[in-house]
């Protein structure tokens, strides 16, 4: 029996010709997994924080009782001399947001220099009207009524956050706020030449509501 060869001259020429090809290159394509594209761009986008800034004027100070009094500048409310016991005194501030977002602010006060125990008797409240001569009985808002000011600040009127007792002044408003301190009838003689100071603070913050998250 004669046996068929497998080895045909056209089959070692066409396995020549693959063994021949460069290396990389198949014989059968598969694609390079490359796919045509497109992107878009927006220039020019711009963002920036707004402010929050407080001022404070005192051009509208208004004062009252019968003690010897000067209208003060920047930066007292008020100042006085000759207290004597059941006299009043009342200043004014006019606060304004000069920012571009809204804000609560609040005032509070210390005693920063004492002498004798004026300090001790001395009572300051906080209100709000349009006319502080009006007195606190006609206020829109009060606040701190009565308070004896100490080494430590103490809130006189407003909130550090948001509630019913709140201040709040959109951008451009503003709102004159009142202090008054009062020398009680019952103060002691040893108050008599007895002088303290006070240092007011108007601080604010950005007023963010509840829903605003």
């Amino acid at each position: 029996m004669n046996r068929r060869r497998l080895n045909s001259p056209m089959l070692v020429l066409v396995l020549l010709a693959i063994l021949a090809l460069p290396a990389g290159i198949a014989v059968v394509s598969v694609g390079s997994g490359a796919s045509f594209a497109d992107n878009e761009s927006f220039t020019g986008n711009r963002l920036g924080a707004g402010s929050v800034d407080i001022a404070i004027d005192d051009a509208i100070a208004v004062s009252g009782g019968g003690a010897d009094q000067t209208r003060s500048s920047d930066p007292s409310v008020f100042s006085a001399s000759n207290l004597a016991p059941g006299d009043h005194l009342t200043g004014a501030l006019l606060v304004s947001n000069q920012g571009t977002l809204p804000l609560r602010f609040w005032v509070t006060a210390k005693a920063t220099t004492s002498s004798g125990d004026l300090g001790d008797w001395l009572l300051f409240d906080g209100w709000v009207a349009a006319d502080c001569r009006t007195g606190r009985e006609r206020a829109d808002q009060t606040f701190g009524t009565n308070v004896v000011l100490g080494s430590q600040y103490a809130r006189l009127i407003g909130e550090a956050t948001g509630s019913d007792g709140e201040l709040r002044l959109e951008p451009g408003d503003d709102l004159v706020v009142c202090i008054g301190a009062h020398l009680p009838l019952a103060a002691p003689n040893e108050v008599q030449s007895a002088t303290v100071e006070v240092e007011l603070i108007v601080a604010a913050q950005q007023a963010v509501d509840e829903e605003d998250g």
